[in-house]
């Protein structure tokens, strides 16, 4: 009896121990779990903030990029302004003429009417010479050429003349030029006043 008793007690230790085993496994097991989740957590929480930031610097760089657009659009309408704004000038031939006789070069000579000043501008010419010989009965010749570039700088309501390449000789010829002239890379209010003609004899 007394043996038996004493099973039946290291049985209910065995079982008591058994249980609790049983239950601290079931804590570390829980605990591990815990620890697993808060991690988890951490790791979403962590993802989520990189995400905002980046969000944030995204936006931000946007916004830096947009301003700097918005800086540089009324640059550019002021360039467009200033490419827009052509130079205006109402150019006059108002004369050919010879340096010199019986042989020397032919000039022309230019009235800037305004309104806009010319530097260094170009102007497109173009000339008819004609020649006619001394001799009786007298011949005569014509040549047109290419027209050709001249630069020009001249202020409102001033006058200025200019060679064009043309050599005469009048002891051999009478000589008659018609001229005309064309603005290059600006606006000639009145192109009525571009021509004019002129007979250089003795």
């Amino acid at each position: 009896m007394r043996k038996r008793t004493v099973y039946i007690l290291v049985l209910v230790s065995i079982v008591i121990m058994i249980f609790s085993i049983a239950a601290f496994c079931d804590q570390c097991v829980g605990l591990f779990v815990e620890t697993k989740q808060e991690e988890e957590k951490e790791e979403e929480k962590e993802v989520k903030e990189t995400t905002k930031k980046t969000e944030k610097e995204t936006k931000k760089e946007e916004e830096t990029k947009d301003t700097k657009e918005e800086k540089k659009e009324p640059e550019s309408s002021a360039t467009s302004e200033e490419k827009k704004k052509e130079l205006s000038a109402d150019l006059n031939l108002v004369a050919i003429f010879a340096d010199s006789k019986p042989q020397g070069n032919v000039f022309i000579r230019i009235v800037n009417n305004g309104p806009d000043e010319l530097t260094k501008q170009k102007i497109l010419v173009s000339v008819v010479e004609e020649k006619t010989t001394l001799t009786d009965p007298p011949t005569g010749s014509a040549s047109t050429g290419p027209g050709f570039a001249l630069e020009i700088s001249v202020k409102p309501g001033e006058t200025v003349e200019l060679p064009i390449g043309f050599q005469f000789d009048l002891t051999q010829y009478k000589y008659r030029y018609e001229i005309t002239i064309e603005p290059v890379g600006f606006i000639d209010s009145d192109t009525n006043n571009n021509k004019a003609v002129e007979l250089i004899e003795q």
